[in-house]
């Protein structure tokens, strides 16, 4: 069996594939410290409203510095991720090429790239993307919207599931991140509200 890709890697491939590789390597995904800081500004700014309303300064400063502070957090964790993207060599990259029973073949304008099945040491599969990581670590993306239709990224990952027999090292839950950086960010509010009463 044969299966033919060809497409672009735009900001959201290049963004999924390394989702993907965060994943396979067990890392932190991109968007946990980011909605960290979209919820502290989501509950700093609206008590900092409510504070100004009642005439508490003391409290208004303090909920001001947490949502201002949540809110440049938030927008600096997203201009580091969209500045990432464009400096990403993949970024606007075309790419061609095929799997099949004996290893598969990527292509681009400035490179081709030939692995046998034998090379590569565990694969990574999400819902939208294909994450193939070699002996030396290095990794191949396929992303589904490359292929003609679901069924061929389904054959191409069935392909890559029977050729591939090392098994992915232990992930980290983004579920688990996020509720625990959302617990410490509580945990945190009420530190401050204890030590710093308002008047």
């Amino acid at each position: 069996m044969e299966v033919r890709f060809q497409g672009t890697y735009d900001r959201r491939e290049v963004l999924a594939f390394d989702t993907a590789i965060r994943k396979a390597f067990g890392i932190s995904g991109l968007y946990p410290i980011l909605i960290l800081g979209a919820i502290a500004a989501l509950i700093g700014v609206p008590l900092f409203v409510v504070a100004i309303v009642r005439g508490d300064e003391q409290a208004s400063l303090q909920w001001f510095l947490l949502g201002g502070a949540g809110l440049v957090f938030a927008l600096r964790n997203w201009w580091v991720i969209s500045r990432g993207v464009k400096k990403n060599p993949r970024f606007g990259q075309q790419v061609t090429g095929f799997l099949n029973d004996d290893g598969f073949e990527i292509e681009t304008p400035k490179s081709a790239t030939k692995r046998s099945w034998d090379g590569i040491a565990f694969m990574q599969r999400t819902r939208h993307f294909l994450v193939l990581v070699g002996e030396t670590a290095e990794t191949f993306g396929f992303s589904r919207a490359f292929f003609d239709s679901d069924q061929s990224f389904e054959n191409a990952c069935a392909l890559a599931a029977a050729h591939v027999k090392g098994k992915t090292p232990a992930r980290v839950s983004v579920t688990r991140t996020i509720i625990t950086w959302i617990v410490v960010l509580v945990f945190i509010i009420l530190v401050w509200m204890l030590y710093h009463p308002s008047q």
